[in-house]
């Protein structure tokens, strides 16, 4: 019986020994991302863009305003009908993701059969920042 409880015991000191020696770090150790990475950024800054386009089109807004970024948070505030100073508000940490909650539920107000693209334009936005 005492050499089954040794046996036990020595598997137990072995096994974590060797956990001891995993390396669980998950970083790329100094190298760039790899191109499947590069891709889905690119499809993501894509759908991004060509959501916020046609919502600029369909708004009455110029559609090349999409794709400056700080421009079309402006024209943003314009569609959601807000004054253009509340563009200093998005630049409050906290304060600029409760008003840009409050910016997506004006839109969807704004225009109710494109809910669908404004939701996929928040969610854009919301991964690219």
């Amino acid at each position: 019986m005492t050499s089954v409880l040794q046996l036990t015991q020595n598997l137990r000191i072995r096994d974590a020994f060797l956990l001891a020696q995993v390396d669980y770090s998950y970083t790329s150790q100094g190298k760039a991302p790899g191109p499947v990475f590069w891709i889905c950024w690119l499809v993501v800054v894509v759908l991004m863009i060509a959501a916020l386009w046609k919502m600029f089109a369909k708004a009455g807004q110029p559609g090349w305003a999409a794709v400056i970024p700080i421009v079309n948070t402006y024209f943003l505030i314009k569609i959601a009908g807000r004054p253009g100073w509340w563009l200093v508000l998005m630049f409050i940490p906290v304060v600029g993701f409760i008003i840009w909650i409050f910016f997506v539920s004006m839109w969807q107000r704004t225009s109710e059969k494109e809910q669908a693209l404004e939701s996929v334009c928040f969610f854009c936005r919301l991964f690219s920042s």
